[in-house]
């Protein structure tokens, strides 16, 4: 497994800056959590990839568990839209059949 840790001050509020690693574009999210993974234990995992990170501290925002394609995690949730809609990175249900 990955070990957690607690953050010192956590991600809390609106505007948060995250860097999508699979397209190469920034989001905007809220976010609400005080704990991280370690992200030097999720490189050295063959099996886990980093999808999204914190623009603000290098964290890790996003992991994607490479033999098992339904799981994809995430802290984040976008902001600047008129209604709640699913993230861009959300899972096509379609491929896991």
């Amino acid at each position: 497994g990955i070990s957690t840790y607690k953050m010192r001050n956590g991600h809390r509020g609106i505007n948060h800056p995250i860097l999508n690693l699979e397209t190469k574009k920034g989001e905007i999210t809220s976010q609400n959590h005080g704990f991280a993974i370690d992200r030097d234990a999720t490189e050295n995992n063959s099996n886990v990839s980093i999808t999204h990170l914190h623009l603000n501290d290098n964290t890790v925002a996003g992991i994607r568990v490479k033999e098992n394609l339904a799981f994809l995690c995430s802290t984040i949730r976008k902001q600047a839209q008129v209604r709640t809609t699913r993230p861009t990175f959300s899972i096509n249900s379609s491929n896991l059949f």
